[in-house]
């Protein structure tokens, strides 16, 4: 089992795993959330948990691979020629928060990070950058690429807003070519 996450309050947690029938599934969930009360949205702390727990019991015997994006905000620069680029200070601080509330959960369940790939890095592998576009282009460009590398999955990536849902996929793809990087334990024992 491979588990994508793209972090955040409008992020998602993507499972892929071979089901006891021998079948590929994909397991799609949007980063749980409820009112808080101030009255605004925030992550709902034992939903994760709970989501975490059910996909250690999906994998049963199955070795878990987490990969979750290490988004955990930018220093923010007024000055900055290319300030845009960079979070404030409340952003930064909501992103890290975000990032270690799914880390203590992911824990909590038994489970550990196996990968914590920059935003460049894991996109990058997959031809996903380019600087020309705008963040909702990038965005989009993220949802075709899962739809086009995933068909069965079209009717839980068929909104634009559905993009995080194809990042945290697009995450488990990244989770796997790097699986396949490593070095065959059979050929080190030469």
């Amino acid at each position: 089992m491979i588990i994508g996450i793209d972090p955040g309050k409008e992020g998602a947690i993507v499972a892929t795993y071979i089901d006891d029938e021998g079948q590929y599934r994909i397991s799609f969930a949007d980063t749980p959330t409820k009112v808080n009360r101030d009255g605004k949205r925030d992550y709902d702390i034992n939903a994760i948990l709970q989501h975490f727990i059910g996909l250690k019991k999906l994998a049963g015997i199955e070795k878990v691979t987490i990969v979750i994006e290490g988004s955990q905000g930018m220093a923010y620069t007024p000055t900055a020629t290319r300030g845009s680029y960079h979070d404030r200070p409340k952003t930064a601080f909501e992103k890290g928060r975000g990032f270690g509330i799914l880390e203590t959960a992911i824990v909590a369940a038994g489970l550990e990070i196996t990968y914590v790939p920059r935003p460049g890095n894991w996109k990058r592998k997959l031809g996903l950058t380019d600087s020309k576009l705008t963040y909702q282009q990038k965005k989009e460009k993220a949802r075709l690429k899962a739809i086009e590398l995933f068909p069965q999955a079209s009717n839980s990536l068929a909104r634009k807003k559905d993009s995080d849902r194809a990042e945290a996929l697009l995450l488990t793809v990244w989770g796997e070519l790097k699986i396949s990087e490593k070095p065959n334990e059979k050929k080190r024992k030469k």
